[in-house]
């Protein structure tokens, strides 16, 4: 399944969405889905959502990022990439 190999490549967020647009297709699929798929599908979606400990990321830097700055009140930050952007 997408999702297990996903998670075997430490894509975790891309994992867990792949996991639970896999959820979504059983649950809507009803009872025209065989036992067996059902179940994989299933335990794949588990072995994700129990696995998976994503933490926040910056995205939008093309390069790295070289600094982060955060606010005084801790609701924004700013990034400085070395593609010479701030975000």
């Amino acid at each position: 399944m997408a999702a297990e190999n996903l998670l075997a490549s430490n894509l975790g967020l891309e994992a867990l969405m792949a996991g639970v647009k896999v959820g979504q297709q059983v649950n809507e699929s009803g009872d025209s889905l065989n036992a067996d798929t059902r179940t994989r599908a299933v335990a794949a979606l588990r072995q994700v959502v129990y696995t998976v400990k994503e933490q926040n990321r910056l995205q939008g830097d093309s390069g790295s990022v070289l600094s982060v700055s955060f606010s005084p009140d801790g609701e924004t930050l700013a990034s400085a990439g070395s593609d010479g952007t701030v975000r």
